[in-house]
């Protein structure tokens, strides 16, 4: 990108305008939050978005999030007596996969009871230093 390019420009009849690069576009078809740069559909997809972040669902989640965590805490205790203890990196991946994929996917990975990374773990872990250098 060169200094040249205009990133920002100003909002047109009170809509956004998203400027989105080569490197961001997924298509015509593909929107959602991220990629979408037409502004009525971002205000679309952020509508349903901002829904499963509402004080009643973030409450209904909690029974969820608390059974992992105190899962999680029974598990640690268990390992805590090994020699040189637990890779916490480790455990807290698992522990994020496992609740992110229940709080909106409603599946369960299992990695904290299996001990073994899930093909959503994997994915994320070879594609984040890729996405890093981008």
């Amino acid at each position: 990108m060169s200094k040249d390019d205009e990133v920002f420009t100003q909002s047109e009849k009170r809509l956004e305008v998203f400027v989105k690069r080569d490197f961001q576009s997924r298509g015509e078809d593909v929107g959602g939050v991220i990629f979408e740069a037409d502004a009525l559909k971002y205000r679309e997809a952020v509508r349903k978005v901002s829904l499963a972040c509402s004080k009643r669902s973030l409450w209904a989640m909690e029974p969820v999030v608390h059974e992992h965590m105190e899962y999680f805490v029974e598990r640690m205790k268990e390992f805590r007596s090994r020699d040189g203890g637990v890779g916490i990196l480790q455990w807290t991946n698992w522990l994020a996969i496992d609740l992110s994929t229940d709080l909106s996917w409603n599946k369960k990975t299992s990695q904290v009871k299996t001990l073994k990374d899930s093909v959503h773990l994997e994915a994320i872990l070879a594609f984040n230093p890729f996405a890093t250098v981008i």
